[in-house]
């Protein structure tokens, strides 16, 4: 399949048409439901935006950003069978694949390092390719996981030889204070019930299990810069949290100690921004089809240098476009 990275930006526009209303621009209300705060609960909000047919808003209360109303349960399975979602795996490179297997390394080496016990059980959710479970797994670790795609727990059970759930966790017969560890990484801005979820993630831990989440960060700073065009702002994700909207939803979830902390910035997306691109998606994807697949100084200029120290900057200061969680039962 052809690598081609505004082919797939125009997929996601062509998939998310046919649910829109032509006079408004919005997501017809067929497809939709309301809701309210999925953090507090509060049924009042503040409008901020519309984009790419979703409302988002702030509640008045806790300041969580979400998005209401949403693609109701009945639509969601569909929505996330998209052609978009399917073109998106050719994207990946053999470099961008090591990229994200070294990730996944230092990922599970920091969170092996903050858990006193080397092996165990472990729950990957939303663990698409398994990067992060192959590490776990060839540490010793007993892994678990779940995801939607077929794909995706095809090669897992391919590569790894274990069945991946394809069920929501909510419905899942994992016993209770099963797993040593559970991993939510880029999931909790999808969900429709985040508190339920975080709520049977605890059930499922055992007493002293850790929780490792990461999500984008409603203060990091493209989206403090960017404002709506915030490439976190996007199909699918509905709940963007904050440090303090985290805290307080883990703590309501029965979580007993935690640490919220930031990371990462998109720096092609703010230069692209910056430069006056206000489609800043389709800037990001032209510019990606013009750097070379593998290798090229361009490449490597800035991934080895202006992104990583973008990044550490960013996190220094606590204005990371994603927020890292590691909560304890």
């Amino acid at each position: 399949m052809e690598r081609d990275f505004v082919k797939y930006g125009e997929l996601v526009n062509k998939d998310i048409q046919k649910y829109l209303d032509p006079k408004t621009g919005l997501v017809l209300k067929k497809y939709t439901r309301k809701r309210t705060c999925p953090v507090c609960n509060y049924p009042k909000k503040k409008f901020l935006f519309n984009k790419q047919g979703f409302t988002h808003v702030k509640c008045p209360k806790c300041r969580l950003v979400y998005v209401d109303p949403i693609i109701s349960e009945s639509y969601l399975k569909k929505f996330y069978k998209a052609k978009s979602y399917v073109y998106y795996a050719s994207l990946m490179t053999e470099e961008a694949v090591q990229r994200r297997d070294k990730r996944s390394e230092k990922i599970f080496k920091k969170i092996n390092d903050k858990f006193k016990h080397k092996h165990g059980r472990i729950l990957d959710i939303g663990c698409g390719y398994g990067a992060i479970l192959k590490v776990a797994k060839s540490r010793g670790w007993d892994v678990h996981g779940t995801d939607y795609s077929d794909d995706c727990r095809k090669h897992i059970k391919q590569e790894l030889g274990i069945d991946i759930k394809k069920q929501d966790i909510l419905d899942t017969n994992f016993k209770e204070n099963f797993f040593d560890i559970i991993i939510l990484k880029q999931v909790i801005e999808h969900l429709n019930e985040p508190k339920k979820t975080l709520i049977k993630i605890n059930q499922l831990l055992r007493p002293g299990g850790m929780l490792w989440l990461a999500t984008p960060n409603s203060k990091g700073i493209c989206a403090l810069i960017m404002k709506k065009y915030n490439p976190s702002y996007q199909r699918g994700h509905i709940n963007i949290f904050d440090k303090s909207t985290m805290a307080k939803i883990l703590k309501e979830s029965g979580f007993r100690k935690m640490k919220v902390s930031t990371y990462h910035l998109k720096a092609l997306n703010l230069f692209c921004y910056l430069t006056g691109k206000r489609d800043v998606r389709m800037k990001v994807y032209t510019t990606l089809n013009k750097l070379p697949t593998q290798g090229g100084i361009k490449r490597r200029v800035f991934y080895k240098i202006v992104q990583p120290f973008l990044s550490k900057a960013a996190s220094l200061f606590g204005v990371g476009d994603y927020l890292e969680v590691i909560a304890y039962k």
